[in-house]
Formats: structure tokens, C-alpha cells, sequence
């Protein structure tokens, strides 16, 4: 006759585990856990730099604005400076003087072709910059 215990191991499965197969399952999980950190650790460095981007990113776009807006302060001054000097000059021609003789209008005149080259070269000039 079959004792209790011998009655309850009897029904339950025979089925033999093969711990081989567990324990390489266990390494899988361990790996995906150090992958899984190594990961999350390179998209935060991303992340980083993709706020630092977008942070450089937007300081350019308000430094283009900016520059657009001198450049038009730029034209306008220099048309009222050329039409100063056109002026001078004709005032100082009338009297019968040469305008070259006044040290200040020579500066103006210099300063205006610098500018005046500055504006044509306007795409160049913010290209240069970028």
C-alpha cells in the first residue's frame, strides 16, 4: 500500500524542467535590462543636444532677424548720408568750392562706398556669418 506522500507525488506531473533553457532566458532578460539603460542613457544625451540645438537654432533665427532689420536701418541711412553729401557738394560747387577740401566730407564719402558695398553685398555678408 502506497503511503499519503507517495499518493501525492504520483499525481502530480512527471514532467522533467530543464533549467538550462531558464537560466539562458534569465541572462536574455539581463541583457535587455543593459541595453535597455544604455539606450536610455544615449537618448537623453540626445535629448540634450537637441534642446542645445534648438536653443542655438532659435538665437540665429533672431540674430537674422535682427541683422535684416539693421541692413533696411543701413539703406536708409546711407540714401539720407549720399543725399547729404550730393547736396553739400552742390552748395560747395555753387559757391566755387571744392567739396574734397573739407576732411569730413572725404570720410563720408569713404564710409559711404563701404556701405554701400556692405548692402550690395548683403546676401553674402549674412552667408559669411552662418
Amino acid at each position: 500500500m502506497k503511503s499519503n506522500i507517495e499518493k501525492v507525488y504520483s499525481k502530480l506531473p512527471q514532467k522533467k524542467h530543464n533549467f538550462n533553457k531558464q537560466k539562458v532566458n534569465l541572462k536574455s532578460v539581463q541583457e535587455i535590462g543593459e541595453y535597455l539603460e544604455i539606450a536610455d542613457e544615449e537618448f537623453g544625451i540626445l535629448s540634450g543636444d537637441k534642446e542645445e540645438f534648438d536653443d542655438a537654432k532659435s538665437s540665429i533665427n533672431n540674430l537674422i532677424v535682427k541683422m535684416s532689420a539693421q541692413f533696411e536701418y543701413l539703406e536708409q541711412s546711407t540714401k539720407e548720408l549720399e543725399t547729404s553729401l550730393t547736396q553739400f557738394s552742390d552748395n560747395a560747387n555753387e559757391l566755387g568750392l571744392d567739396p574734397r577740401e573739407v576732411d569730413l566730407y572725404n570720410v563720408a564719402k569713404n564710409k559711404l562706398s563701404e556701405y554701400q558695398a556692405t548692402i550690395q553685398n548683403k546676401s553674402e555678408y549674412v552667408k559669411d556669418i552662418l
